[in-house]
């Protein structure tokens, strides 16, 4: 079995021996240290890259996602996934990782449109429509009024509009989400494809949100199959931080507040988000229960079964998973009885590596495709 760790902490040349010990395959993190003390002991070393950062030049107003209402919107400290000059740095600075000795690959992240918990907002999830998305929407033969006017009714809808309202804006808001997923395998496709340019042996991979909510924010597992070398879902299913973006708990919960503030009680919302998501929802629970307890692990299960089927042609699924679970070896016998092919941390944590050493050792040197 194939086990991956996301980070190394501080001490990176024990970090690295512990991952040794336990079984571990790889690790993926930018250091430079970290690569050399990877390469030494027999580590795979991946990089990771961003995608749409606003730092630097690009932390400036006029690069930021502006929402329904005009607004600009910082999330997931990403700008609007459309801008050419973002897009040109992420694809140049991915072209400098690929010139990084010593690594097997690199992984990208953040690579979508703004999700319903991305931000403390939740208006940031109503975007982009700056200029540079209607030019991109005029280019893609999408029509850019409109689906400002379907999204725009969503919005009043959700606080408070009827049904009646927003029913005929049906087909274009999933123009909306149409042109947010074109959008966003167009970039990734570039990113491979820039990447193997320049070194086509490196292994090119996606942090992608889980099945359940990755069409939300314009990332297709379809698209990208055949496409990336490594898909890798973040299913973090009880993540306990105060803000939570592309984690199920966190995202659903988010989505549960906004159906639920004028539209549908919070059971109501719950019994519908579990027939869209199929996922275990409901027994009582609100929106804040799940962000608070999360779900179940079978939901491990489910997402990597939903993921390895629209992946027929990928031949490595490792998702990635919270190492501090307190169910933290029922999740992984989730992921590896529904088709993973590894399993990958987040993140490096030295005394649960401890805590777990054992069960990562029996876990290394199990027969390859032996079940849990």
């Amino acid at each position: 079995m194939r086990l991956w760790m996301h980070g190394s902490g501080p001490d990176i040349p024990a970090a690295v021996r512990v991952l040794k010990k336990a079984g571990f395959e790889a690790v993926v993190g930018n250091q430079p240290q970290l690569i050399a003390e990877a390469n030494h002991a027999g580590l795979d070393a991946y990089l990771c890259s961003g995608a749409f950062g606003a730092s630097g030049r690009f932390a400036a107003e006029n690069y930021l996602a502006r929402d329904i209402n005009g607004k600009p919107q910082l999330w997931f400290n990403s700008t609007c996934p459309n801008q050419p000059e973002v897009r040109k740095a992420n694809l140049e600075a991915a072209a400098e990782m690929a010139a990084v000795s010593g690594i097997r690959g690199i992984l990208i992240d953040g690579a979508r449109f703004a999700s319903p918990a991305s931000s403390r907002n939740p208006d940031a999830f109503y975007t982009c429509f700056c200029p540079v998305c209607a030019e991109k929407a005029e280019q893609l033969r999408y029509d850019f009024d409109l689906m400002r006017s379907a999204v725009q009714a969503l919005y009043q809808w959700m606080r408070g509009g009827t049904a009646e309202r927003l029913l005929p804006h049906a087909q274009r808001l999933l123009d909306w989400f149409s042109f947010r997923r074109r959008c966003t395998t167009e970039h990734l496709l570039n990113f491979v494809n820039g990447v193997k340019a320049f070194n086509p042996e490196l292994a090119v991979g996606i942090y992608i949100f889980s099945p359940a909510i990755a069409p939300l924010v314009g990332q297709s597992y379809s698209d990208l199959d055949g496409q990336m070398d490594i898909v890798a879902p973040m299913i973090y299913r009880c993540y306990n931080a105060e803000d939570g973006p592309a984690t199920l708990n966190h995202e659903l919960a988010a989505v549960a507040a906004e159906l639920s503030r004028c539209v549908f009680s919070p059971h109501s919302t719950l019994e519908i988000l579990s027939v869209l998501t199929g996922l275990p929802l409901g027994g009582g629970l609100s929106g804040a229960d799940i962000r608070l307890q999360g779900f179940p692990t079978d939901a491990v299960g489910i997402e990597v079964r939903r993921a390895r089927s629209m992946l027929p042609n990928t031949r490595n699924l490792i998702p990635i998973i919270q190492l501090d679970d307190p169910m933290l070896r029922h999740s992984i016998d989730a992921a590896l009885q529904s088709g993973a092919d590894g399993v990958n941390f987040f993140a490096y944590d030295h005394r649960l590596l401890d805590q777990h050493a054992p069960m990562f050792e029996e876990m290394a040197n199990r027969p390859a495709g032996q079940q849990p």
